[in-house]
């Protein structure tokens, strides 16, 4: 059963992405945890049941999305498992009310090059913000190499954790 509804969700999915050919002919695609919102310091609080809901987001991100990338389809591609699917959804509409946008999880970060790749031959990607890390609730930042050694071979303008912090930081 389970399998069965992951099957028809990712099916979805794919019939959305379909449609960019029929949209706009330029994309942007963003990153959620650590990249949009605030993630990491949630995740440190073990007092409480973690939800997306608490968490705070980066209010130049949010600028960045809605300013400058207004006339572009946004995607946003994140690694979180699939039950999370429609509080993000949610959650997205909340922040962003006057994007239209299109949500991918997956279940790896590795799996975001699928969508990537596929985006990138449908369209073509402005932008992808993504920090590409992960372990930042230790206080020691590791990076998805391989994911972003990937990422820097295709033809797309990537911003990773260095540039999204010179973004909030206002710099």
């Amino acid at each position: 059963m389970v399998n069965k509804f992951i099957f028809i969700f990712y099916r979805l999915i794919y019939n959305e992405l379909f449609k960019f050919k029929l949209r706009n002919k330029k994309v942007c695609v963003f990153d959620l945890d650590n990249t949009i919102y605030n993630t990491w310091p949630e995740l440190v609080k073990k007092s409480r049941v973690f939800s997306y809901k608490n968490i705070s987001i980066f209010n130049n991100m949010q600028m960045l999305v809605n300013k400058r990338y207004i006339e572009s389809d946004i995607v946003f591609l994140s690694a979180r498992k699939i039950k999370f699917y429609m509080q993000t959804f949610h959650i997205l509409k909340r922040d962003f009310p006057n994007i239209k946008f299109t949500l991918i999880l997956v279940e790896k970060t590795k799996d975001k090059l699928f969508y990537l790749d596929f985006l990138n031959e449908k369209s073509k990607i402005l932008a992808y913000y993504d920090d590409l890390s992960y372990n930042h609730e230790n206080d020691k930042i590791i990076f998805y190499k391989s994911v972003i050694d990937s990422v820097k071979k295709m033809k797309i303008n990537y911003f990773g954790l260095n540039e999204i912090i010179k973004i909030n930081n206002n710099e």
